[in-house]
């Protein structure tokens, strides 16, 4: 399940890089941010649950990219 969420994950990661890349609209720009925030959320969700130390540094991370 986890290894199955972790791909799903990765997968979904390297969809927005490569559309980020690829989009000359700024009209993209708006619904990736909200699509890597949605994926930061899932990741530090899944660290809060395994209890990581890490944790504190993506809700960090997550804060910051929003604020921009």
């Amino acid at each position: 399940m986890h290894n199955t969420l972790r791909i799903l994950l990765l997968i979904l990661g390297h969809i927005i890089s490569s559309i980020r890349l690829l989009a000359v609209q700024h009209n993209f720009l708006p619904l990736s941010q909200f699509l890597l925030g949605a994926l930061l959320f899932l990741i530090a969700l899944e660290q809060i649950k395994k209890k990581d130390s890490g944790t504190g540094f993506i809700w960090i991370f997550l804060i910051i990219s929003y604020i921009k």
